[in-house]
């Protein structure tokens, strides 16, 4: 009998725990709501392509219940607006009308979807009609007006400000980039240059790109440079024209270049987007340069030596201002003319026995450090010390850097550094020499 009272005890909690669970099962569980899935301010890029350009707005349907919803997107009228704008100390004016179109306003959800959308139509043409457009804050204005279930008031508008941009094909890489080129390695140099478009393309846009030497003008006279353009026979840019395909966003070429059809030198292949079929060309992004340096082997200096020189400082500069410092293979030390009891004059030489004939190709000239005075001057080339040849000139960059120039390629022992001018006449000085050549 014990027995039996302990079962019947059992059942009767475990009955009335299962009921209570039963009736408290939605106590914690959330009421559905919608509410703009983008509400409060909203820009919207509507780039103006000839045609309207769509946008979609939805709405989104939380809660922890799948039930089925309907809900209603419509734009604020002029009296809605107003009270808004008093009541928020906002300053938002409706574009007009004419300047858009929405297919249909009623949102329906079924119990699994959370999200359901309508399509606006832009008239971007109309929009730029408006007269203040480009100085008042013209908005689409948009509320939930209407729902099954409970709206969210805190998301309940969207304020969709269209900004009209026009459509522009452009370079995806700008700018200037270096490539260095020597003989160990690979005879065909293949580069990525990729074209791009920010707007919803529908059609074929054929591209056409050209080097251009305007552009290498350009950047050697803001850099202080000497590239040469790279010649037309030393590289290919494949496909050119280029297509952006309907339904893409770009499409890429390939420059190749081929060692084999350079001399040593330093180049530049300035690109440029020179047409488009279709719309226009950004022109802050429509150029590339690509700088191409090829050099010779750099040569050992260990037993060359300074043979000559128009002047030195040999006191007024401690332990630099020696002619010979410019072969010690230490950018830390220099060589400088004479300042101190006597000063030299423009123009300055220094004069290298490379110890045997050499083929030199170029000749690479490194600053004293944070110091400008040496600007321009001459290379000669002899094999007796006697019977000069120029082989090239030089302008030097405002740079610590070492910096390459191309001579005309010539064998010789002896090679001459002729500085003629100086941006602190009659100052001058140099860190190192080297040479790039054939032994």
């Amino acid at each position: 009998m014990k027995t039996k009272n302990i079962l019947f005890g059992l059942l009767f909690v475990l009955g009335f725990g299962a009921s209570s669970c039963e009736d408290k099962s939605d106590d914690n569980l959330t009421e559905t709501k919608v509410y703009i899935s983008k509400s409060g301010d909203i820009s919207v890029n509507v780039y103006n392509v000839g045609e309207d350009v769509t946008y979609k707005i939805g709405a989104y349907k939380s809660g922890a219940f799948n039930n089925s919803a309907t809900a209603e997107l419509t734009v604020l009228s002029d009296a809605e607006l107003a009270l808004y704008n008093q009541t928020n100390s906002t300053d938002y004016k409706a574009i007009p009308a004419t300047c858009y179109t929405i297919d249909g306003s009623k949102l329906a959800f079924s119990k699994e979807e959370k999200n359901a959308y309508i399509t606006i139509n832009f008239k971007p043409e109309s929009i730029l009609s408006i007269p203040d457009y480009k100085t008042s804050n013209y908005v689409l204005p948009i509320q939930l007006s209407d729902a099954s279930v409970t709206i969210n008031e805190d998301k309940k508008y969207s304020f969709i400000k269209p900004n009209v941009l026009e459509p522009t094909i452009y370079l995806a890489k700008t700018g200037f980039s270096n490539i260095v080129i020597d003989d160990g390695g690979e005879a065909t140099i293949e580069l990525d240059l990729p074209l791009a478009l920010d707007f919803e393309n529908k059609w074929d846009i054929n591209c056409s790109l050209q080097a251009n030497q305007d552009l290498l003008d350009s950047y050697n006279t803001a850099q202080g440079t000497s590239y040469k353009l790279l010649p037309i026979q030393a590289y290919t840019i494949d496909p050119n024209p280029v297509t952006i395909a309907s339904g893409k966003k770009g499409a890429t070429v390939k420059i190749q270049i081929n060692r084999d059809k350079l001399d040593y030198g330093d180049y530049i292949l300035p690109v440029q987007l020179a047409s488009v079929s279709k719309f226009n060309i950004a022109s802050d992004s429509d150029n590339c340069l690509f700088g191409v340096s090829y050099q010779a082997k750099k040569l050992s200096k260990l037993t060359w030596k300074v043979v000559d020189f128009s002047s030195e400082e040999a006191s007024g500069e401690g332990a630099n201002g020696f002619a010979s410092l410019i072969l010690d293979g230490n950018t830390s030390t220099f060589w400088h003319s004479q300042w101190a009891n006597g000063t030299g004059q423009l123009p300055h030489h220094l004069t290298i026995d490379m110890q045997k004939e050499v083929t030199v190709v170029q000749v690479d000239l490194t600053r004293r450090t944070n110091n400008t005075d040496t600007k321009a001057g001459n290379f000669y080339i002899s094999s007796d010390k006697s019977n000069w040849t120029k082989v090239g000139s030089f302008l030097m960059a405002k740079t610590n850097d070492a910096q390459p120039f191309a001579v005309t390629k010539s064998k010789g022992r002896y090679l001459k550094i002729e500085i003629t001018e100086s941006n602190r006449a009659p100052f001058a000085n140099m860190a190192e020499v080297d040479v790039r050549g054939i032994e």
